[in-house]
């Protein structure tokens, strides 16, 4: 099962008026109208849960949405009972100051925790996906120590044996990091009574350094301390997370630090279109899914499919993909008041014949937007090359509103070399938007 929370405005939709600055678009959502069901007491009234969160009561009604054979519930605030600031805590996803998202985190890590134990569920193993739901393990040390008389090092080693971290973040700027004073007010003085800490010992779990009492308290130590595993996300970001976190196992070498990797996968029955799905079935049968588990077989499986038509369904997603571009490059340009030839330029954008990369991800410095250009040499000579013409699509939603800049200049497609310093203008290392230039 899966614990989160019901963001009521969710992420903004996005759009750049004709200065070029982007405008953010907000729409509420009304959860009577999405596949989701009110979750209930005994009594039959809406269950909620509490948490002391700045020295007031907050209490979230839950939702509940089932994903195939999982159950994910949501916490919401946007209740009568709680005060308005407090109403705010599940208005938006990245919205607001580092004090909504640390009383964010609160909420999903101490009170997914509740939800669980009112729900009389017990898992065997709690899953921490990034360092947002962290507070669960310290909610679940407390819960021993209140009802056990465990002391913090006891409950933290049971705590240990039922949770295991994945880290998604390879540099240190995208992991949560909150000031202890924001740390302190959030969480009052209670807490860290109850599990039996001062307030140092407190802060402690949160940070690399035990010797510099400036630092911030970061979310994946915390994690890291309190779970009996830590895992990257592919070989290679196992390899930059040991690097990363060494400093929490100062006498052991980079190779010593024990964080794995468990390489991201995909569910290949809903990830891939329907044309190449429609493909696999007339030459691998209805069956085709029983042989992904089967490295051996699943190549030989392939080999079935004649090279001729793979590669027109890959070119004709391809087109579908430039129409989609085009058109909705067409339509934000009418929307944002651009002069008739510029909207009609979007149609001839891209071309369908061109190798395309595409990079859509949040835009965040630590989302490496500019790590195309960590060669500029080999890059120079991949978007200059008049016999392989390459187009890029970057496609993603910046936290803070910000100004377009040319991202990727096409003067390479038109036979014209780019210079360092055209590259270094078209792609800024601050945070960029794809322009009309693009």
């Amino acid at each position: 099962m899966a614990v989160g929370l019901l963001y009521h405005y969710g992420y903004f939709r996005q759009r750049l008026n004709p200065v070029g600055w982007q405008e953010e678009l907000y729409g509420e959502t009304d959860p009577t109208l999405l596949p989701l069901h009110s979750v209930k007491a005994a009594d039959g009234t809406p269950l909620l849960i509490e948490v002391l969160i700045r020295e007031r009561t907050v209490r979230a009604q839950v939702w509940r949405a089932d994903i195939g054979r999982v159950p994910l519930y949501l916490l919401d605030t946007n209740i009568a009972a709680n005060e308005e600031t407090d109403r705010w805590v599940t208005g938006h996803l990245y919205g607001g100051d580092r004090e909504t998202r640390i009383v964010q985190e609160m909420l999903l890590g101490i009170g997914g925790v509740r939800l669980l134990k009112k729900l009389a569920i017990q898992p065997e193993v709690f899953h921490l996906n990034e360092g947002h739901s962290a507070f669960l393990t310290l909610e679940l040390a407390r819960e021993l120590i209140q009802t056990e008389g465990l002391g913090f090092a006891e409950a933290a080693a049971r705590v240990r044996q039922r949770c295991v971290f994945t880290t998604h973040t390879p540099v240190a700027a995208g992991n949560d990091e909150f000031e202890i004073e924001l740390l302190t007010r959030s969480f009052g003085s209670s807490f860290e009574k109850q599990l039996g800490l001062s307030h140092a010992e407190f802060v402690a779990l949160g940070r690399t350094d035990l010797t510099n009492p400036r630092e911030t308290f970061g979310l994946t130590p915390l994690a890291i301390r309190m779970c009996r595993s830590t895992n990257g996300v592919s070989r290679k970001h196992g390899e930059v997370s040991r690097a990363l976190w060494q400093k929490l196992w100062p006498h052991d070498t980079v190779d010593q630090v024990p964080i794995t990797h468990v390489t991201n996968g995909v569910h290949a029955p809903t990830w891939i279109a329907p044309l190449l799905r429609s493909l696999y079935e007339k030459y691998m049968g209805g069956d085709w899914q029983t042989k992904l588990h089967d490295r051996a077989g699943w190549a030989l499986a392939v080999f079935q499919i004649p090279d001729e038509e793979l590669w027109a369904a890959h070119l004709l997603l391809k087109d579908r993909l430039v129409a989609f571009i085009r058109q909705r490059s067409l339509l934000a340009r009418i929307n944002g008041g651009e002069s008739a030839e510029s909207a009609a330029a979007a149609g001839a954008m891209f071309e369908p014949g061109s190798l395309t990369i595409g990079f859509a991800r949040r835009v965040a410095g630590y989302k490496r937007w500019n790590l195309v250009l960590k060669d500029t040499e080999r890059f120079r000579r991949i978007i200059n090359n008049p016999n392989r013409p390459v187009q890029f699509v970057f496609a993603g939603r910046p936290i803070h509103r910000i100004r377009k800049r040319n991202l990727f200049c096409r003067k390479s497609l038109n036979g014209r070399a780019l210079t360092e310093p055209a590259i270094d203008r078209c792609f800024c290392k601050t945070t960029t938007m794809r322009s009309r230039a693009s």
